[in-house]
């Protein structure tokens, strides 16, 4: 009863990992690992807080699986917590990261590539943000998820469980997804208080959409000037076809048929290569630097029952130290600002020489400094600040 009035008032949330549910998990150091799919309740107290209440950390209820809570003893409670994180750090790093940036970003450049002459406007609103990122991402496969890699070779996802997991992460991803402002209501976090990634995300998600609303504007001066473009039309065609998305369940346009269409999908594509992927890359030392807080595996399988966990047997469990120096190296450059650092909006090449658009590149330059100012201005009440989507730390593309 005091549940259902909890998830009645929107003050109790759920955190489903069932994409990592039946995966076989990695062998590292002739050591098995173990990955589970927790369901996670978390409840928005009355001092603001987002403090889970609740783990389950198997998909399926049975007498071997049970659920934890804060009231369990000390070690059963941190077990189960620590499970959660670990499972956090592979869906993160494969899906939130590495599919949702990094291969739609590479999509999104390979069709602008092979469809857009460079004299198209929509070729000169987007090739700055696709900067490098071809580069980065053939190296993602060469030395973090092929054989050998650190991902592949010290993860608990690693191994076949990356290939699998990568499959089901692309065949659930829709457009609602990669879109914040329907992301972010779908998942009912519009009222939650203190979320900066969605108070500063949406608003460069509007920033960006009026530049490229102020530019598109001007070269389509209607629906019909979309509709007969036809090297626009190869463009979405080529993006829908080889990134399997014409499922219609899955929300993607097939076609452009309206200025506002193209808009908000231009948008998102920019948004997903720069503020995006800032968001879920440049935290990562911050965030999973601690080991305890994000280990890439676990080596003893999870607690079947309660009142059985101890802190030996916790620390039994954590990876060994040269999977876990590969898995910090690797969020630790992953996270390092690279020295040819190209904030967002503020690309040397100049494509455009028409007024109109030249306009529009320099009041989305000013609209993106006042941001800037406002978050530093936040910040300093803050006793955690969130730093990642300050315009000024944004990178351009998807470089790392």
């Amino acid at each position: 009863m005091c549940a259902l009035v909890f998830m009645q008032r929107g003050n109790i949330f759920l955190v489903d990992y069932r994409l990592l549910d039946g995966l076989t998990a990695n062998t590292v150091n002739a050591k098995q690992n173990y990955l589970v799919a927790p369901l996670v309740l978390l409840h928005l107290n009355s001092n603001s807080q987002m403090m889970p209440i609740a783990i389950q950390l198997k998909q399926a209820p049975a007498e071997t699986n049970p659920v934890f809570v804060p009231q369990d003893l000390e070690a059963d409670w941190l077990t189960a917590k620590t499970f959660v994180r670990s499972a956090d750090f592979s869906d993160h790093e494969l899906r939130s990261h590495f599919l949702r940036t990094h291969v739609m970003s590479e999509l999104f450049a390979m069709a602008t590539l092979r469809s857009l002459p460079m004299v198209h406007p929509l070729y000169k609103v987007l090739v700055p943000h696709f900067r490098f990122t071809l580069e980065i991402d053939t190296l993602a496969r060469q030395l973090l998820l092929s054989d050998g890699g650190t991902l592949r070779e010290y993860t608990a996802v690693g191994g076949a469980a990356t290939l699998e997991f990568l499959q089901r992460a692309s065949a659930s991803l829709t457009y609602q997804d990669l879109c914040l402002p329907d992301d972010i209501t779908g998942r009912g976090l519009n009222s939650v208080p203190g979320y900066y990634y969605r108070d500063d995300g949406l608003r460069l998600w509007d920033i960006i959409h009026r530049y490229v609303e102020g530019v598109l504007n001007y070269y389509y001066h209607s629906d019909g000037d979309v509709i007969r473009d036809m090297e626009l039309q190869s463009w979405i065609n080529e993006i829908i076809v080889f990134g399997h998305l014409g499922d219609e369940k899955k929300g993607f346009p097939g076609s452009f048929t309206s200025v506002s269409q193209l808009t908000y999908f231009v948008t998102m594509v920019i948004f997903n290569a720069s503020a995006q992927h800032a968001a879920v890359n440049d935290a990562q030392l911050d965030y999973f630097g601690w080991m305890p807080n994000a280990p890439v595996g676990l080596q003893r399988p999870p607690p079947a029952c309660r009142g059985r966990c101890s802190e030996r047997h916790l620390l039994d469990s954590f990876p060994d130290v040269n999977a876990t120096i590969h898995g910090l190296a690797t969020v630790y450059l992953l996270s390092k600002k690279p020295a040819d650092f190209v904030p967002l909006g503020s690309s040397t090449e100049q494509h455009f020489t028409e007024s109109v658009p030249v306009e529009m590149l320099a009041r989305f330059h000013s609209d993106l400094k006042r941001l800037s100012c406002d978050i530093r201005v936040r910040n300093i009440g803050l006793k955690l600040p969130y730093v990642y989507l300050d315009p000024s730390t944004v990178e351009d593309s998807v470089t790392r």
